[in-house]
């Protein structure tokens, strides 16, 4: 217990309860920064506010609850990801000054790496309580609500769409139809963000039972489908496949459930998905079965990424290449020298000129940026959190507060699934909507004296 005053701890309470409404505004912020920055391509400075107010959010807002620690003269919680986090950081240091990264893009690929982890850390600081939860609940599905609405316009008249708000008006068709992106510059985070909402939805329904959210689910799993993006929809899949574990939530009636909703999803949809994962296995599969042939080698960037990170991780033992040097954001505004040393500038996406396929990978960047010891720590790190939210889920007694974390434990695994092909833990808006739903289930199980038994 707090050993401040009441009056104290009041103001404390309501400082925390205004922040969380600023972190509201920022999550609202973020799925429209984007697009907001497109616009403002033709104000440079301008553009590069809001392109980097995410992470200026982001460290400030770590400070903000760091002081408010000290001022309380209280310490960060202990969260359970201490060590690994602090030795794959250190890791990551250390390689970059072996391999004589400069600073400015060593440190630059850092924030990147952590800008998750201290959105994890400002809400787990923060007081939170079944009200608090319900407005962050009730905001995100008005927007949810909206995007997906702009996401039907976008699929009907996308040309007309994309250009009276501003966005990027290439139209990719893909079987006949065009890859729906809504106010998202891309159908990636369009698809991704569908699927986020689709599954925290359908996890409201396990655990409370109501018809309506389980409709809900199968209409934002259509806007996974109409992205046309195959990791969203195998990370939806996937979400969806974890429920196993779960006690008595996993009985008769919800596997049921389950399999209705995948006849829902996949039944009316069927030639749509099947040509994605067709066309999927036909770029990267085939490619992969037939490498070591004579005269061949690969042309996929990501199937390069891949492979290519092994080599790198095998000749910097045992930390990896450095930041800013393989598969990231940096190594790709400042090109890596390792693109030429590896022959890989000479394949598509990956070139000098254009090389915007560099960053389409996560593990790639860290297997090659951190070596194995950096990969396996990271991965660690994910497995911790699934563990704890494992355990908070059931023992969790409260419905609403158990809803929640089974939702946020099914979109860390649709995470994991997404995280093969995209770089979700470091890419905004997804990498704030899943530290940020990690660091909310921490802080309501950490504060469950404000939550009552039942709603």
């Amino acid at each position: 217990m707090s050993s401040m005053p009441d009056g104290q701890q009041a103001r404390h309470h309501q400082l925390s309860d205004y922040f969380h409404y600023l972190l509201i505004v920022f999550g609202g912020f973020l799925l429209l920064q984007s697009l907001i920055a497109e616009n403002c391509k033709s104000w440079p400075l301008l553009y590069k506010c809001v392109k980097y107010a995410d992470e200026v959010f982001a460290i400030t807002g770590f400070l903000f609850v760091v002081i408010r620690q000290l001022a309380r003269r209280q310490i960060l919680p202990k969260t359970g990801i201490e060590w690994p986090l602090v030795l794959f950081l250190l890791v990551a240091i250390t390689s970059s000054v072996i391999a004589r990264v400069p600073l400015f893009i060593a440190a630059s690929q850092f924030i990147l790496y952590i800008k998750g982890f201290l959105l994890f850390y400002i809400f787990a600081n923060l007081s939170m309580n079944h009200v608090l939860l319900r407005k962050y609940i009730r905001f995100f599905s008005y927007v949810a609500f909206i995007i997906f609405a702009l996401g039907v316009v976008d699929f009907v008249v996308p040309r007309w769409f994309r250009a009276i708000t501003g966005n990027v008006a290439f139209i990719q068709y893909r079987a006949g139809i065009p890859s729906v992106k809504s106010v998202f510059i891309h159908p990636t985070v369009f698809g991704w963000f569908m699927s986020f909402i689709a599954l925290f939805v359908l996890a409201f329904f396990f655990v409370l039972g109501k018809w309506r959210y389980f409709f809900l689910s199968i209409l934002f799993s259509y806007g996974v489908v109409f992205s046309m993006r195959c990791k969203a929809i195998l990370g939806l899949l996937a979400g969806t496949g974890v429920f196993a574990g779960f006690g008595k939530l996993f009985n008769k009636k919800n596997i049921l459930f389950i399999v209705l909703f995948y006849l829902s999803v996949i039944v009316p949809n069927y030639n749509r998905i099947s040509y994605l994962f067709s066309s999927t296995v036909r770029t990267y599969g085939k490619e992969v079965w037939t490498y070591g042939e004579e005269g061949k080698s690969y042309k996929a960037a990501r199937n390069a990424l891949y492979f290519t990170s092994f080599k790198i991780a095998v000749d910097y033992l045992p930390l990896g290449a450095g930041l800013g040097r393989y598969g990231s954001w940096m190594s790709r505004v400042y090109y890596s020298p390792l693109y030429d040393e590896y022959e890989l500038s000479g394949i598509r996406g990956l070139s000098r000129d254009k090389p915007n396929f560099i960053n389409d990978t996560f593990w790639p960047m860290v297997l090659g940026e951190t070596g194995f010891v950096g990969i396996a720590l990271y991965a660690g790190i994910l497995i911790l959190f699934l563990k704890t939210l494992y355990k908070q889920i059931r023992i969790s007694k409260n419905k609403y507060v158990k809803a929640f974390q089974l939702g946020t434990f099914m979109i860390l695994i649709e995470s994991l699934a997404e995280s093969v092909a995209q770089p979700v833990y470091v890419s905004p808006p997804i990498v704030y909507f899943i530290f940020g739903s990690l660091g909310i289930s921490y802080s309501l199980t950490h504060c469950r004296k404000t939550v009552p038994a039942e709603i």
